[in-house]
């Protein structure tokens, strides 16, 4: 009987930490530039800048060769609601994700520029530091 009970609280016990699944991730926006953020190695990291593509401007990520994080996927534009409805050069919100790669700390370096503009100085830029712990 003791057996059975202690089986049943193991099941239980594995069972609700494998519905967990990763934590939430990290949201950040263009005013947290400058803050320290600590990730767990399977927790994502989100930034959501304001940008505006009828300009021809973008985010661009400056230092993508990272040992610690890794781009995932491509930045998702979602326009705003003016731009849904039909404002000539209103903007939106440009959401990048980021997973972590391996432990350690690193400087995420965005900046807000033109493709072909890469001999001017970008037009924003933002940082923020990057912990990953176990």
């Amino acid at each position: 009987m003791r057996n059975l009970l202690l089986t049943g609280l193991l099941a239980a016990t594995l069972s609700g930490c494998a519905m967990m699944g990763p934590p939430a991730p990290v949201k950040l926006r263009a005013a947290d530039s400058g803050k320290t953020v600590t990730l767990s190695p399977k927790q994502a990291l989100t930034l959501d800048l304001v940008s505006n593509a009828t300009t021809g401007y973008r985010w661009t990520w400056a230092n993508p060769v990272n040992p610690v994080l890794a781009k995932a996927g491509e930045p998702v534009y979602t326009p705003s609601q003016s731009a849904r409805d039909g404002m000539v050069g209103a903007g939106g919100i440009e959401t990048w994700t980021f997973r972590p790669t391996a432990y350690g700390e690193t400087t995420l370096r965005m900046e807000y520029r033109r493709p072909w503009g890469t001999q001017t100085p970008a037009e924003k830029v933002l940082t923020y530091t990057v912990k990953v712990e176990k």
